[in-house]
């Protein structure tokens, strides 16, 4: 059965564009509507046209906003929201919030309009403080805000725990960290379980930190031939960990014969990339489903068991470990 993902890739447009056609939004013009709507009648994908008060008042309606739609990471949260939507009779209006940005209160208006009964947001806090006046139930995913809004999030610390664990399990001292430049408080966690894993086998960590959201080669290549004796290499996600596959092949260094690669998320290119990636595994799935039960508590005014849920993650081992 197609997704939606396959009806933005058919119409060469964002999977946020596509949610907007579906939910009939003005913001969209008429020919990027037409190229969204010749993509659901080739690809069959089923949907429904509702207008906006039966809308209202036969569905409901929720918001997932994500910084950066065209991530591989926030393609597989969509993706696994999409599907625990889908099972609890939930409708989803995706946003993405660096278009919020440009117009915020245009995407304001349209929670109102569209009756949005909650959000699910994967932002930073700058993006949910909009939020917080209006009163609209909201659970956080894959980032915590505060002690006082719900989350769901995966155990960061434990993920760079077992990757530092692993690296380690291969009798190899000599082992470095690429962080991405994120500083939100779930990389930073992951970073902070590698390290303190280390330390306490007396292993000293350098670590680079990006500089840009995009893996910068040359920054990366700089890095590993500072240190020639590189055993071990933890990335903080699997993009980063697959640019460093491409610089080590590039320095003629042999996978993982000379260098141990992990990296983080567990992303579709792991399984095809050469050789294929080693990494920590988040629970997108579960996540999902606990973020969507978790709202419609809120949204029902009621009581939630953990204010801040924090679900387990595992190592996938590939080709790029021993």
């Amino acid at each position: 059965m197609p997704s939606i993902k396959d009806v933005a890739k058919q119409a060469n447009v964002s999977i946020a564009t596509v949610s907007r056609v579906l939910n009939n939004s003005k913001s969209v013009n008429e020919e990027t509507k037409k190229l969204v709507i010749d993509a659901i009648s080739l690809l069959g994908y089923k949907h429904h046209n509702y207008d906006q008060q039966s809308l209202k008042n036969k569905i409901t309606i929720i918001g997932l906003i994500v910084p950066l739609i065209s991530t591989y990471y926030y393609k597989e949260l969509i993706e696994s929201m999409e599907r625990a939507a889908v099972n609890d009779n939930f409708k989803l209006m995706i946003f993405n919030s660096e278009e919020m940005n440009k117009s915020t209160e245009e995407f304001l208006n349209m929670f109102k309009v569209y009756g949005i009964k909650g959000l699910i947001c994967a932002v930073d806090s700058k993006i949910i403080d909009k939020f917080i006046s209006l009163n609209i139930p909201l659970v956080t995913i894959d980032h915590v805000y505060n002690n006082s809004i719900p989350s769901v999030t995966s155990d960061n610390y434990q993920g760079g725990k077992l990757a530092a664990q692993k690296l380690l399990s291969l009798n190899i001292k000599n082992i470095i960290h690429i962080k991405s430049s994120s500083q939100l408080f779930t990389h930073e966690s992951r970073t902070l379980g590698f390290k303190n894993e280390l330390k306490k086998n007396n292993v000293l960590l350098n670590t680079l930190n990006l500089k840009s959201k995009t893996p910068d080669l040359t920054q990366i290549e700089e890095f590993i031939k500072t240190f020639s004796n590189v055993e071990g290499i933890f990335c903080s996600n699997d993009l980063i960990a697959i640019s460093v596959i491409n610089v080590l092949s590039k320095i003629n260094k042999e996978i993982p014969k000379d260098v141990n690669i992990i990296g983080y998320n567990n992303i579709h290119y792991c399984e095809i990339s050469s050789p294929t990636l080693t990494t920590i595994a988040l629970p997108f799935e579960l996540m999902s489903l606990k973020a969507l039960k978790n709202l419609k508590l809120v949204i029902n005014n009621q009581t939630l068991e953990n204010i801040h849920e924090i679900l387990p993650v595992t190592l996938i081992e590939r080709e790029s470990t021993k």
